[in-house]
């Protein structure tokens, strides 16, 4: 025999402009992890002696930040080696126009 009440189940959940709780902490996570799954590393290092884009290797690393950040796409990470480390040649910056890591 089943057991009826008239209770209405109890529901934890906050309001907050139209998004719920739930969907509040899930983009986050759903966001990193699509960032992560996606991201490619681009390498800077002064001293290579032969830089090819899109800079994904040491072997192939940028010899200034601003040319792998050039080369980078959303939610990619630059890697710079230790030492000095130019921007860009002649210039004390980097313009970045996309979201890096």
């Amino acid at each position: 025999m089943a057991v009826k009440t008239n209770k209405a189940p109890v529901v934890s959940s906050l309001n907050v402009r139209g998004w719920s709780s739930n969907a509040l902490l899930t983009l986050p996570l759903l966001l990193a992890a699509t960032a992560s799954s996606t991201a490619t590393a681009r390498y800077v290092n002064v001293n290579n002696a032969s830089p090819t884009p899109p800079y994904t290797s040491w072997a192939t690393s940028a010899m200034d930040i601003q040319a792998a950040v050039n080369a980078a796409a959303a939610g990619d990470e630059i890697v710079v080696t230790n030492g000095v480390t130019l921007f860009a040649p002649h210039s004390t910056h980097v313009e970045c126009r996309v979201p890096l890591v």
